[in-house]
């Protein structure tokens, strides 16, 4: 069975009434309102594109969290193993 996925998003989405459906394995909002509400205000004030689900980068190896410090602006703290959810990419950080 397919597990479906989370973006960091999600539940922002939800809180703000979104109309959640399954796209390209994760639970993404569809509509809030109407298409034309939506359409219309994208035309008149902004809009925004959750991209969170469509990078997934995982680092592996001794210096993966200096890499990742020179690969992002946001420093990460030292950890040996972890997630860190950097938006709009989730990282696993795995030191050997």
């Amino acid at each position: 069975m397919l597990t479906i996925k989370r973006t960091p998003l999600y539940e922002s989405h939800k809180e703000l009434g979104a109309n959640i459906v399954p796209f390209a394995g994760y639970e993404m909002p569809l509509v809030y309102t109407t298409m034309i509400d939506e359409h219309m205000a994208v035309r008149n004030v902004a809009g925004l594109f959750d991209v969170s689900h469509m990078g997934e980068i995982s680092i592996h190896g001794r210096d993966a969290i200096l890499f990742t410090n020179y690969l992002i602006t946001t420093k990460q703290p030292t950890c040996r193993t972890g997630i860190l959810s950097i938006p709009p990419y989730a990282m696993k950080m795995v030191e050997k």
